[in-house]
């Protein structure tokens, strides 16, 4: 696995004090782990630990033995030590296996607390391990992911940058910005109407902006494998959007009738899709001018919707000529065209959507045909590729900073100003995984963390 650089770690981040929490979740189990982290954990385990001396123990090594308190015995337990600075967290270290259920674990969690430890902070083992720089800040966040994933497409993701995917792909990113700065600053001084650097300038701009798209078309896919994605489902009145609903669902979950505007309140429910978790919403339909107070609410949900969808299908009826309400849903940015009722005689005019969207896919929702490849499509937009490094709001957010400072260095007016909006693109991208990240950050990343981790 790919580590961070190695380098001292600044003072101000050297952790004093001793922290314990239960480590596994509550409810009943074969065992309960209490896990410890600092410099006095084997000391304070030597104080209620009966059995071979905690402290003497060899690195790496488990040993029974029982906790007591007060010449009273809590549990047997099996105790694993763990030696600074080949630990998780790169302290000293142990993990005390338990047996299940609450009430020893507690036990033992407030023996420690009175002997000596504080009850550690969401996600402080994992914090500790970035300050001791045994972790990257991405490789921490991807440790969340891995606890969190919920299907195998999302473990394997989160296991490749917890591995130092995102390390790796950052440092290439790093070197080219480097190639581009030295190219562009060796001309600082010379005639800048001189033909032949422009070129190279031009060409390795646009190769690296090429190579921060993928990146952050990777990270924001990477998002739907680590929180899901929502789809809405949207067109006018009786084209087949509830039929559609229950096509991708596998069951009837939305009414579905010959009357138009049968959907007026949003619908969600959430299925798998080639191991993305998708909410997918079935909304009322879409007319060109709503009227009635219901219809305005509808209209308003479905706005709501679109506005909070991460892609959106948008249905048309292939068997009908256009209709006021299909020029609103057509007007709908980067959505997906589906041409629902594929089994009936086609009337809708082919080049009424040229240009409206990036995608069209032709299917009946009522027999099934071709919703396979809609959902191939779904697959397609949703999955981030193999070689995807990065996942998340913020590392997405950190590349998206990176890009706009490389755009605005290949629009620049001269050498020496591209060549500071370079150095402004190495600052933004070192934030994905900064040598040192300020405690704002730290606990923007740690707060979703569970005790214990």
């Amino acid at each position: 696995m790919t580590r961070p650089s190695a380098g001292p770690v600044p003072k101000d981040t050297v952790c004093s004090d001793t922290i314990c929490a239960i480590a596994t979740p509550p409810g009943v189990g074969s065992i309960a782990v209490v896990r410890m982290s600092g410099p006095d954990t084997l000391k304070i385990l030597d104080r209620v630990f009966r059995g071979p001396r905690p402290s003497r123990q060899q690195a790496n090594t488990c040993r029974t033995g029982w906790i007591r308190d007060q010449g009273s015995d809590i549990d047997q337990v099996v105790l694993t030590a763990y030696r600074a600075p080949r630990s998780y967290t790169g302290e000293q270290m142990a993990e005390v296996s338990c047996h299940g259920g609450s009430v020893a674990a507690s036990a033992v969690l407030a023996l420690l607390c009175r002997s000596g430890c504080r009850l550690a902070r969401p996600g402080e083992f994992t914090r500790r391990a970035v300050l001791n720089r045994k972790l990257s800040l991405s490789q921490a966040e991807a440790v969340l992911d891995l606890v969190q994933a919920q299907t195998l497409p999302a473990y394997r993701g989160a296991l490749r940058r917890y591995q130092g995917r995102s390390l790796a792909e950052a440092a290439g990113l790093v070197g080219e910005l480097k190639d581009l700065v030295a190219l562009v600053e060796h001309h600082i001084g010379f005639d800048e109407t001189d033909a032949p650097w422009p070129e190279r300038f031009k060409a390795a701009h646009a190769g690296l902006l090429r190579r921060l798209d993928r990146a952050i078309l990777g990270a924001e896919r990477g998002r739907f494998l680590s929180e899901g994605a929502r789809v809405a489902i949207i067109g006018r009145p009786n084209v087949g959007k509830s039929t559609l609903f229950n096509r991708l669902l596998g069951e009837e979950r939305a009414v579905v009738t010959r009357v138009p505007g049968t959907t007026r309140d949003r619908i969600e429910e959430t299925t798998l899709m080639a191991g993305v978790r998708v909410t997918l919403i079935d909304t009322g339909g879409m007319t060109a001018r709503p009227g009635r107070l219901i219809s305005r609410r509808t209209a308003q949900q479905t706005e709501e919707a679109i506005a909070r969808a991460d892609m959106v299908l948008a249905v048309f009826d292939r068997s009908q000529d256009v209709r006021p309400g299909d020029h609103r849903v057509a007007a709908v940015e980067n959505s997906v065209c589906v041409l629902n009722k594929s089994d009936l005689r086609r009337r809708f005019p082919t080049g009424f959507l040229n240009g409206k969207t990036r995608s069209c896919v032709e299917l009946s929702a009522r027999t099934g045909a071709n919703v396979a490849g809609l959902k191939r499509l779904l697959a397609r937009r949703l999955l981030p590729g193999a070689d995807a490094a990065f996942s998340g709001a913020r590392q997405a957010q950190a590349l998206a900073e990176t890009r706009s400072a490389v755009l605005r260095s290949s629009q620049a007016p001269d050498v020496e100003t591209s060549a500071f909006e370079l150095h402004a693109a190495m600052e933004a991208l070192g934030r994905i995984d900064p040598a040192a990240a300020d405690g704002d950050i730290l606990d923007r990343v740690f707060a979703r963390f569970c005790v214990g981790k």
